[in-house]
């Protein structure tokens, strides 16, 4: 038999709990109209120059206050940039970058780069002018001049 105490312990837990209860039926853990997104892919888009690489694939990508384009790929030209109508702006960055992971661009319009593989995330203006390198290169660690592995960065 149930002792008095536990019982009101019960029904007590009833009341409390009932309206959240119905609150949660009132609310579906799911979108109530589905949300679709449509889109038609541009084979035209980016014109990429024939002696600009399109190996590799894309790890970081951002878009400047022009509205322009920017890729950093794992392959022979890791940077590129495009106009937003797809026409073809600039590349640089051959043989620079191990592993390329992460791109940013800074208010100022300056293309921050996390290279996993040289342990630096390293800052350049849009030409590819090397402006400022966080971390050690090439060397891995966990201290005041090394990273270990960065794979993004935030910009304030």
């Amino acid at each position: 038999m149930c002792s008095p105490t536990l019982s009101l312990l019960t029904i007590a837990s009833l009341i409390l709990v009932t309206p959240f209860v119905s609150q949660a039926a009132d609310a579906p853990g799911f979108a109530r109209e589905p949300n679709l997104v449509e889109y038609d892919v541009d084979p035209t888009w980016p014109q990429k120059p024939d002696d600009i690489s399109d190996k590799g694939w894309v790890s970081g990508l951002a878009i400047d206050k022009d509205d322009n384009v920017w890729f950093f790929r794992k392959g022979p030209d890791p940077v590129q940039c495009y106009a937003a109508d797809g026409t073809f702006v600039r590349s640089w960055g051959k043989g620079m970058f191990d592993s390329p992971h992460q791109m940013r661009i800074d208010h100022e319009g300056n293309i921050w780069l996390a290279d996993f593989g040289q342990h630096v995330i390293e800052k350049y203006t849009p030409e590819g002018k090397r402006l400022m390198t966080l971390g050690t290169r090439g060397e891995s660690g966990d201290d005041k001049t090394h990273f270990f592995r960065p794979t993004d960065m935030a910009i304030t």
